[in-house]
């Protein structure tokens, strides 16, 4: 089962933070970093072998776009998390390689 991880990459700084997190997954060859930008243009296309994937979105704040983009294409298999609910706060973290390794600790295991 793959392990993929999706993340929003908003205009705020836990946007931000969460797109350079999933990033670092990436790189470290943690989980493979998809587009979510592509699951919004071409919902259908990808679902079948999404459904077969081991997924994590990374969101920033509690709109939950990245969680919600994917439930609307009835995608059931996605673990969350929120960067606020790890104790950031939007519009108050400065985007930081610490803040990145912090987060990516925090979520490397799961």
């Amino acid at each position: 089962m793959d392990k993929i991880v999706f993340s929003c990459s908003g205009c705020s700084d836990l946007g931000q933070i969460a797109d350079l997190t999933a990033r670092a997954m990436s790189q470290k060859g943690i989980r493979k970093m998809h587009c979510l930008a592509a699951i919004g243009a071409f919902p259908g296309d990808s679902v079948p072998y999404y459904s077969h994937s081991d997924i994590l979105v990374l969101d920033g704040c509690s709109v939950s776009c990245g969680k919600i983009l994917l439930q609307k294409t009835g995608l059931e298999n996605i673990q969350s998390v929120l960067l606020t609910d790890l104790g950031y706060t939007k519009g108050k973290t400065p985007v930081s390689g610490e803040i990145v390794e912090e987060i990516l600790k925090k979520v490397a295991t799961l």
